[in-house]
């Protein structure tokens, strides 16, 4: 209706290569990764991420998540730690993976933020008339490397946001393994916006997966 809030908005910000969204549900504030580079001396977090918010008006995260512990997608993440109120964060259980990961998870630690690693049997987060959906990765952890080879990028976190008809499924960097699983899942993956998987690069776009996902955008 005129003069009304959308009930979500949703912002991709410009990182370069990686990854970096900003979901606002209502009065929640969800940020999907961070960005990141190998350079020292310039900080995505700091320079792109943290700037939108507060022009945003956003001093307040209530949900962060790093799909995978990569420097492109979660290095960013820990200038927010510091400068902004976060007040949870979801990761995919494999930070202790990569030194960044850990490091991740000790300033989280730090900042006394809980941390709570997620896969698809997590309980569906609710918010007002929105939901997050986790898809993947289907196992936690341990579970995952004993039954199949170790991927980082296959066991991103993957999310299918909802609310009333409005649709987002953040799809991290998963590559074809990560694509079947979620096909294979019986999950509803169809949505009005698609974050295509890995960048757009070649080994994670599958017609199968385009049609079942069948976006807007």
């Amino acid at each position: 209706a005129a003069g009304e809030k959308p009930l979500i908005h949703a912002a991709f910000l410009d990182v370069g290569q990686g990854d970096a969204a900003v979901l606002r549900l209502a009065d929640q504030v969800i940020v999907v990764d961070g960005g990141g580079t190998f350079s020292e001396t310039f900080d995505i977090g700091r320079s792109v991420v943290a700037p939108y918010l507060w022009d945003q008006g956003i001093h307040r995260i209530d949900l962060m998540i790093a799909t995978h512990p990569q420097m492109d997608h979660m290095k960013g993440l820990l200038y927010l730690i510091d400068h902004f109120d976060v007040i949870e964060a979801w990761g995919n259980g494999d930070e202790e993976q990569t030194p960044l990961g850990r490091h991740f998870k000790n300033r989280l630690r730090e900042r006394g933020i809980p941390f709570f690693p997620v896969f698809q049997d997590r309980p569906e987060y609710n918010r007002g008339p929105c939901r997050i959906h986790v898809l993947n990765p289907l196992f936690p952890s341990e579970t995952e490397k004993e039954e199949t080879a170790f991927n980082l990028n296959d066991r991103s976190v993957a999310l299918r946001v909802m609310c009333h008809r409005v649709a987002f499924l953040l799809t991290g960097d998963i590559e074809q393994r990560g694509i079947h699983s979620l096909l294979r899942s019986g999950r509803s993956l169809e949505s009005t916006v698609l974050k295509v998987p890995h960048h757009g690069s070649r080994g994670s776009i599958d017609p199968d997966f385009v049609s079942a996902v069948c976006p807007q955008i």
